[in-house]
């Protein structure tokens, strides 16, 4: 299991301000929707229980982005690919995983490459989707961020969680309802049988974004131990943020609020990711 550790709010961290920028949504032949969000400021983290928690801090995401609409899917990674690793294979509106960090970066650059873009990440050389863990964790501290590129990324941690706020306080993202916004294991009896569900099944939160609670964990950009708001780099040797929760925790453990690490070169069937691209 690569979770290493959960941290699980107690309250909703508060939204101290929301940017009034607006621009239409992107369209992509491949991965669909991608919805505006503008720029914020918010109060992350907080007193957590079960000594899981960090201290509170403030992030401010200083320029809007464009998020997809889900993360992304077994059929849009096989568009790309021309392969499909899920291990829930058989609908391929399901969420893509059992894929590494570094598959994730492969994937961001090479959908920005088809798509005229230029891509966001330098990477070293042998980099590729697929790589051995060992081989993923050697490489991923090599890869570089290139900011004023406009092509596909992974989020850094703050803009995850300021996009799946969707700029309320709800405990869940989109609701204080767990069941109208996320996918996710309803009590401890051994007759559930773990599984993802297909992407956009339930109601989206004030931004139009789905399944930011629960269904599959999400890669971020930011080193478990790095700065929310950055760094352009991640750091190595110390696991990256993974944000969200899956269909295999209790409600509980899929809070907005919800943050776990994983190895950069581990997968897990529990383990997607979805992109961002910045504004011009």
């Amino acid at each position: 299991m690569i979770v290493l550790a959960l941290a699980l709010a107690a309250s909703p961290p508060v939204i101290l301000a929301v940017g009034k920028e607006r621009r239409e949504p992107l369209t992509s032949p491949t991965v669909g929707t991608l919805r505006w969000v503008p720029s914020g400021r918010l109060h992350m983290g907080g007193p957590l229980p079960h000594g899981w928690g960090a201290p509170r801090s403030t992030a401010t995401v200083t320029k809007g982005y464009w998020v997809m609409e889900s993360e992304v899917t077994q059929a849009m990674w096989r568009t790309v690919t021309g392969s499909n690793p899920a291990h829930y294979a058989g609908e391929a509106s399901r969420p893509v995983e059992m894929v590494s960090w570094c598959d994730a970066v492969w994937f961001a650059n090479a959908l920005s490459t088809g798509e005229g873009l230029e891509p966001a990440y330098h990477l070293p050389p042998g980099f590729g989707p697929g790589m051995p863990a060992a081989a993923c964790n050697v490489s991923a501290p090599a890869v570089t961020w290139n900011q004023s590129a406009g092509g596909y990324r992974l989020p850094i941690e703050a803009e995850w969680e300021w996009a799946a706020r969707g700029g309320q306080e709800h405990r869940y993202s989109g609701s204080d309802d767990v069941a109208a916004v996320a996918r996710f294991r309803a009590d401890l009896s051994f007759e559930w049988k773990p599984r993802t569900e297909p992407a956009r099944g339930l109601a989206p939160n004030a931004f139009g974004l789905h399944d930011l609670s629960g269904n599959v964990w999400e890669w971020c950009w930011t080193a478990y131990e790095g700065d929310p708001e950055g760094p352009p780099q991640a750091e190595a040797d110390r696991g990256r943020v993974v944000r969200g929760g899956a269909a295999e925790q209790l409600p509980q453990h899929i809070e907005v609020t919800a943050r776990a690490a994983a190895v950069a070169g581990n997968t897990d069937d529990f383990v997607g990711f979805r992109l961002v691209r910045s504004a011009p």
